[in-house]
């Protein structure tokens, strides 16, 4: 597949979260051949959901701060990133799939909150997700120790920064648990660091480039489960 013809904020960005659905699916059809059995909680958990969608005025925000980290390598038509992978992960329980018995979205913005709830509404599954308004690096210390108080708990996380907002002690927090991973990091920043802390990593990250073909973001895919590891490299593959 030719990587030139894609955009980064138009088809590219659906290509992503195309790959991201459907390592989605794969996860709950294994998750569930085994929930009952053993009793699992299954969680999602979203770092940095945003509202669901972008106004003018947030895309404007944002690209002021990317624009620091990315100088000329980045343009507003290319700010929509991962826009609705919230709504995606919400919408297969409409569809007939068994899908997380909790749903975990955090957005410090409280406009951009607000917006993400009322968006989400639609889809009838409110008395399972809980949405935080705080640092993600704060929600997730917290939801580290839910997930620490029963074994029974897993989790699928997914993070999708512009920049680093992540701390590596964050990072290492998440390590501790039962969790895959999905998480957005800039070009240029070291990620073999995962393998210290994940006994996975995907070998091939998945390359977001920008209008101009230059490479800005890697996503990249971690976890303790070796068969997990290869459904999301074969993915990667596949898509990449």
């Amino acid at each position: 597949m030719d990587t030139s013809k894609k955009n980064w904020g138009g088809q590219w960005t659906e290509e992503k979260l195309d790959a991201f659905e459907k390592y989605v699916k794969a996860y709950l059809t294994i998750m569930n051949n085994y929930r009952d059995a053993y009793g699992w909680e299954i969680l999602y958990f979203d770092g940095f959901a945003g509202s669901g969608s972008r106004s003018p005025e947030e895309i404007e925000q944002e690209y002021l701060s990317a624009s620091n980290l990315f100088g000329e390598n980045i343009s507003k038509d290319e700010m929509n990133i991962y826009q609705g992978a919230a709504e995606r992960v919400v919408s297969l329980e409409s569809k007939g799939i068994r899908s997380f018995d909790k749903y975990c979205f955090v957005e410090k913005n409280v406009e951009s909150r607000k917006s993400l709830e009322e968006k989400l509404s639609r889809y009838h599954v409110s008395g399972k997700m809980y949405y935080s308004q705080t640092d993600a690096n704060e929600a997730i210390g917290k939801f580290v120790s839910y997930l620490q108080k029963d074994k029974r708990r897993k989790a699928l996380v997914f993070l999708d920064p512009f920049g680093m907002q992540v701390s590596w002690k964050t990072l290492k927090e998440l390590a501790s648990c039962k969790i895959d991973l999905w998480i957005l990091v800039p070009t240029g920043v070291i990620i073999n660091r995962l393998n210290t802390i994940f006994e996975y990593v995907t070998d091939s990250p998945f390359i977001l480039y920008n209008n101009n073909n230059v490479p800005i973001f890697h996503l990249v895919f971690a976890s303790h489960n070796r068969t997990a590891k290869k459904i999301a490299q074969d993915i990667i593959d596949f898509k990449q």
